[in-house]
Order: C-alpha cells, then sequence, then structure tokens
C-alpha cells in the first residue's frame, strides 16, 4: 500500500485577507452595537429629562 502525502487531509485555515475582512466585520459590529447601546441610552434619558 503507498504512503499518503502528509497535506492531503489537513484543511487550510483563512487566508489572510479572510482574517481581516473577518476582523473588520467583528469590529464593526462591535462598534454599530455598543453605539446603539450608548446612544439609546442617552436618547432615553435626555427624553425623559425633558
Amino acid at each position: 500500500m503507498p504512503a499518503v502525502p502528509g497535506g492531503v487531509y489537513q484543511s487550510q485555515g483563512p487566508s489572510c485577507m479572510d482574517r481581516i475582512k473577518m476582523g473588520f466585520f467583528l469590529g464593526f459590529c462591535v462598534g454599530m452595537a455598543s453605539g446603539a447601546l450608548f446612544g439609546g441610552f442617552s436618547a432615553l434619558r435626555g427624553w425623559f429629562k425633558g
């Protein structure tokens, strides 16, 4: 039985550009969520204050 080369069954990880896009997308989502949270809180506070 012939030997199977080592790299045949190894899966490739994400490329550098995939990692950059994923980091940008995660940062965008976290920024939007925190902005909505803090902005909504301050808007409600200003609305109830009067």
